[in-house]
């Protein structure tokens, strides 16, 4: 028995149940009994396999060389998530939850939400981060990353009417996004400010406070703020505009032994002095201004992996630019000291650095004050990163205020 083709069902969104064509059932054989066993398949589309069938396939692929990465990956995805189910009396099926949301996002094409013509950031763990603040009914909430405001309208759906949300984000164009996005909430306010202004701004007495140290789509997919190295702008880097030193400034302007340093400690990148050296002379040549140029310099300079390093370099630049990292320390600071007894706080972190600095204001420096909700970090589920691949490097960290 082999591929017979393809059918396009109608899910009940409720449960999950799907009724199959007749002639798709009378594939399966007496031995199998009506047992079929259900996977996702390749071409982003559910397989459904008669029992048979699948123990024949099956064994083939399990017959071949493990040490090939391609069949590991292969196994990994043909019996990671299969199960098997049978037919009701009406010939329908349950579709397992897991597959469930695995062909709702195949419906939706993985599609980036779209604001305004811009797209938006996919929100990471909005229900982790929902349960680790604990957003209950009046409570009030402090997202210090308001971004597009994907985590927003959660909280904001749990706080209800009589709970406080405060969004506070210094890019610009994140305000403009957040505030059409949420003007159907009387209960938001949202500020443009950087982290080290909020302090005269936030109450003193929050119950939960948020900080997704993650790029937003939009920043990411606009040539003109220069964060990616795959689309060609200006060597900007700058989360708000109207600071006055970008990428283009460092790269041009610091000695080779600052920009060494820089590459190497915000970066962690092995060949940041041959990398800084290339720069500095492609610079005493022409100024370099553009993304994509400085692009082509790593990448000649680079030893092994070109990617990991364009990565890791234009992280550098981007934490440098901004100077994260010292914001960061300040800005959980703050959000600890604003907490009351038994408020919570979540940090979603993307690379080592920042994670460690959460890692260690958690459990030593404010060790006094918090109890560690997360012994270690929360990651994202499979299905999760399937969806959105830039969740695959999040790490969510939770903690909650001591009483006084």
């Amino acid at each position: 028995m082999e591929y017979q083709g393809l059918h396009r069902h109608t899910v009940d969104p409720a449960t999950g149940r799907v009724a199959i064509p007749s002639r798709f059932r009378k594939m399966t054989s007496e031995e199998a009994n009506g047992t079929f066993v259900i996977t996702r398949g390749l071409e982003k589309c559910l397989c459904l396999y008669p029992l048979d069938v699948w123990k024949r396939d099956t064994g083939i692929l399990k017959s071949l060389p493990y040490t090939r990465k391609s069949v590991r990956r292969v196994q990994r995805w043909m019996f990671g998530e299969s199960d098997r189910l049978m037919f009701d009396d009406q010939g329908r099926i349950i579709i397992p939850k897991h597959l469930l949301e695995r062909s709702r996002s195949i419906e939706k094409q993985e599609s980036t939400p779209r604001l305004m013509g811009v797209a938006c950031h996919n929100p990471v763990m909005v229900e982790e981060v929902v349960v680790g603040l604990d957003c209950q009914p009046g409570k009030t909430i402090v997202d210090a990353t308001l971004g597009c405001g994907g985590h927003a309208i959660a909280i904001l759906e749990k706080i209800g009417g009589t709970g406080t949300l405060i969004g506070v984000d210094k890019d610009e164009k994140a305000i403009t996004l957040a505030q059409k996005r949420l003007k159907g909430f009387k209960n938001a306010s949202i500020y443009r400010m950087d982290w080290l202004e909020m302090k005269g701004v936030l109450p003193a007495d929050a119950d939960g406070f948020l900080m997704d140290l993650g790029l937003a789509s939009f920043q990411v997919e606009d040539p003109s703020r220069g964060f990616s190295y795959k689309l060609k702008g200006p060597l900007d880097m700058r989360f708000d505009q109207h600071a006055s030193t970008t990428a283009e400034t460092l790269v041009n302007n610091l000695p080779e032994t600052r920009l060494n340093q820089l590459l190497r400690e915000y970066g962690e990148e092995s060949n940041s002095k041959r990398i800084a050296r290339f720069i500095v002379k492609e610079r005493e040549e022409e100024k370099i201004i553009t993304n994509t140029r400085l692009a082509q310099i790593i990448r000649r300079a680079a030893r092994g992996n070109p990617t990991k390093s364009l990565a890791r370099c234009f992280q550098a630049l981007r934490i440098a630019v901004n100077e994260e990292l010292d914001r960061l320390e300040e800005a959980l600071k703050l959000g600890i000291h604003i907490l009351k007894p038994k408020g919570r706080i979540c940090v979603i972190t993307y690379h080592s650095l920042e994670d460690r600095i959460v890692k260690f204001s958690f459990k030593e420096r404010y060790a006094s004050l918090l109890n560690v909700l997360t012994r270690k970090p929360i990651l994202p589920s499979h299905e999760e990163v399937m969806r959105n691949r830039r969740a695959r490097s999040a790490k969510l960290r939770i903690a909650e205020k001591k009483d006084a």
